[in-house]
């Protein structure tokens, strides 16, 4: 959504619109990705496969080591989608985990403030 569309229709942007927006990025390079759940009673529960647009976080190996941190531990930022007319809201949690080039990943942080999108943070952990 831009501001000339903003500006000519007199309107934000509601949801919809930008889960539309949400949508088209994640087709430019979009991935499937299979997510394991935790429950409560520690019974793991596999999701339908949700589509979604994963990118590789580079800014955890550039930070310095400290006592507090593992410096070098691999992320990805996945992007999904919420309130698209038609496409099934991305569902991630913090502590799911899932699959991605033949590597086992966590989520670790959801990031819902995003209108329209969903955004996660996951760490690689084998």
């Amino acid at each position: 959504m831009n501001i000339n569309h903003i500006l000519l229709h007199q309107r934000a942007p509601k949801a919809a619109d930008r889960a539309v927006d949400a949508w088209n990025r994640i087709q430019d390079k979009p991935n499937s990705i299979n997510v394991r759940r935790i429950s409560s009673s520690s019974s793991k529960t596999t999701l339908a496969a949700q589509t979604v647009r994963i990118e590789v976080d580079n800014t955890a190996m550039d930070a310095p080591a400290t006592d507090s941190a593992q410096s070098g531990k691999q992320r990805l930022v996945i992007f999904g989608v919420r309130g698209h007319c038609s496409i099934a809201n991305t569902d991630l949690q913090q502590g799911d985990t899932f699959k991605y080039n033949e590597r086992s990943w966590r989520v670790i942080a959801v990031n819902l403030e995003n209108l329209g999108e969903l955004q996660a943070m996951a760490e690689v952990t084998a």
